[in-house]
């Protein structure tokens, strides 16, 4: 048998995301309620790394078992306008050690929202970042809250003695991100598009997987001692501080960039842990 290759990897008909492409997005933003469609046009009209169009792609109805496949992951839902949000594991961001920060704040995130008229957004909002396991998650760092796949996360809430509030949740292809707004309309709602990687697309990105890995964890160790000063508006980033009082970690467990423990098996970073989809806080990370 001979491979078949879709026409647009081979530049033909369409635009496309090459193979290289394939192998350094993490994930895709699709926007999947008015408003998140007009934020996404408005970061666009504004120059954004982070977004792009795909109106020029073939319009389908959102399948994500097909979306997910490499040959055919530029085909994009009729209902999610003309942008995208792409996460890359080459991008440049506010801070590295963070992941991608969305929120209202423009100089402290790399998505940053603007029409928010009731201020109901954070300066960051939510992260979205890749552990040393390479699980997507998401964590909330607002007061108001985000719903992923209808599960609403925390970061700052004022609890009863005993209680903690969900702050993360893994993501997989087609989670549900939803920014809770002033009223639901406004909200702004986001479908999560993972390429299901085999063959090379899954050598090439777990390749690039681990340079990313081990790019954060040398930044961790060099700017571990680094004195904080404020920025040039006079603000102090306290989450600079990630690589200070931190124990040593046993030779089992691979540092992690975020204060989280993750355990190497005997393969090192060849296997990866499978992502907790189920209910309620297991899967918080």
């Amino acid at each position: 048998t001979q491979n078949i290759v879709d026409p647009r990897r081979l530049g033909k008909e369409i635009p496309s995301f090459l193979d290289e492409d394939v192998s350094d997005i993490i994930c895709l933003l699709t926007p999947s309620s008015d408003s998140a469609r007009a934020e996404l046009a408005q970061i666009a009209s504004q120059t954004s790394a982070h977004v792009a169009r795909h109106d020029s792609a073939p319009q389908a109805d959102l399948d994500l078992d097909f979306e997910d496949d490499a040959q055919h992951f530029q085909l994009i839902s009729h209902d999610t306008g003309k942008h995208a949000i792409i996460l890359r594991l080459s991008a440049t961001v506010k801070n590295p050690r963070q992941g991608f920060t969305f929120g209202r704040n423009r100089a402290r995130c790399d998505i940053c929202f603007t029409n928010d008229p009731y201020r109901r957004l954070s300066n960051i909002h939510f992260r979205i970042y890749i552990n040393d396991s390479g699980i997507i998650t998401l964590e909330d760092t607002s007061v108001n809250g985000t719903l992923v796949d209808d599960n609403l996360l925390k970061g700052k809430t004022r609890n009863a003695p005993g209680e903690t509030s969900e702050t993360r949740r893994t993501l997989t292809s087609g989670s549900k991100i939803a920014i809770l707004m002033h009223n639901r309309p406004a909200d702004l709602v986001f479908l999560v598009q993972i390429p299901r990687r085999q063959g090379i697309y899954e050598e090439a990105y777990r390749a690039n997987l681990v340079k990313y890995i081990k790019n954060l964890q040398d930044l961790d160790s060099a700017d571990s001692n680094t004195t904080i000063v404020p920025d040039p508006e006079g603000s102090l980033n306290l989450f600079l501080q990630t690589g200070q009082g931190r124990p040593p970690s046993p030779s089992h467990w691979v540092p992690n960039p975020r204060g989280e423990r993750t355990h190497r098996n005997s393969r090192g970073l060849d296997r990866f842990q499978r992502p907790w989809s189920g209910p309620g806080k297991s899967n918080e990370l």
